[in-house]
């Protein structure tokens, strides 16, 4: 029999902070001092927890890019830390969000790794966390190769972001977002539309929404499947 949902009276989302300002290595009783033991005695049902952003992520994923993977050294101390922090955890406990699914559930707090679905932050290609998956499909970007776009306009603001058009983004994000369920023991999954809410080239974006709403529907059969498989109630 299934367990029985709880109501959460305040969810809280945080950004992962920890995994790039914390000095390496990252111990797992730092996470339930730092993060997990700051909510005993508050009214909070569930966190929600970044798990990293450009398709670049900070926890132990076999489909996804791992941060720091690639690459002889991050640019910045945040990205070294985090790419050390990482690994510290991978071999202290099975890595990060192992890590948070356990300490959340024994403070009594669900777990829901937070998905950042899209950025169009317009860094540099080559940087560790600008994302392997956008340097080997540029062609994938809202803004396509060789593009001439009026600087300051919405199109060049948002040209850096996936175009969910494209089959090959939906199916590696499915498959990023799939595996969160599928593989760790979490209360469910968020979503985050709103780091940067934009999904196709404008001009496309109504016409094209349906395809956005076959992507959840995809996400929320295949959660359904690992609910019943685990007996567990998951949440999108």
């Amino acid at each position: 029999m299934a367990e029985t949902r709880k109501p959460r009276r305040i969810l809280i989302n945080d950004d992962g902070w920890i995994m790039g300002e914390a000095e390496p290595p990252l111990r797992v009783r730092y996470l339930k001092e730092r993060m997990v033991d700051t909510y005993a005695g508050a009214p909070v049902g569930a966190l929600l927890w970044c798990i990293g952003g450009r398709e670049v992520y900070k926890y132990e994923t076999r489909v996804g890019e791992v941060i720091g993977e690639g690459h002889q050294g991050a640019e910045n101390p945040s990205l070294t830390k985090s790419a050390e922090n990482v690994r510290s955890l991978i071999e202290e406990c099975g890595g990060p969000l192992t890590a948070m699914v356990d300490l959340c559930h024994e403070a009594g707090i669900d777990m829901f790794p937070s998905v950042r679905m899209n950025s169009h932050y317009a860094i540099d290609p080559a940087a560790a966390n600008a994302g392997r998956f956008r340097r080997d499909h540029p062609e994938v970007l809202i803004g396509r190769p060789g593009e001439k776009i009026p600087e300051g306009s919405l199109e060049w603001a948002v040209r850096t972001g996936l175009d969910y058009a494209h089959p090959l983004v939906r199916e590696h994000m499915a498959a990023v977002i799939c595996e969160l369920f599928e593989r760790f023991d979490v209360n469910g999954v968020e979503l985050d539309f709103m780091r940067h809410p934009t999904f196709f080239r404008l001009q496309d974006a109504y016409a094209n929404r349906y395809l956005m709403t076959d992507f959840i529907r995809h996400v929320r059969r295949r959660m359904d499947e690992a609910a019943t498989v685990g007996d567990r109630n998951l949440d999108l």
